[in-house]
């Protein structure tokens, strides 16, 4: 098998508390604030996403922000249901 996808969130429904973080170009990582993000190079908004506030970082790297704070990061193949 080969990685086609990764996805980093805070534990959810019974998961074990995360050990490490993932910490992306402008300091962006899980519980940074919007603006962090927003100033992060290539930092754009998903229009019309149907999943919730989410964002770009550039062509590869996208994430979800929640009550004004990096919920979610993510890249490559996912799962999601639109």
């Amino acid at each position: 098998g080969r990685l086609v996808g990764w996805n980093w969130h805070g534990a959810q429904d019974g998961d074990a508390p995360a050990s490490g973080t993932v910490r992306l170009a402008g300091n962006v990582q899980l519980g940074s604030p919007r603006s962090a993000a927003q100033a992060a190079p290539g930092f754009a908004p998903v229009a019309d996403s149907t999943l919730g506030e989410e964002f770009a970082l550039g062509d590869r790297i996208g994430g979800f922000i929640e009550v004004d704070a990096v919920a979610m990061l993510y890249a490559g193949t996912q799962c999601f249901f639109r």
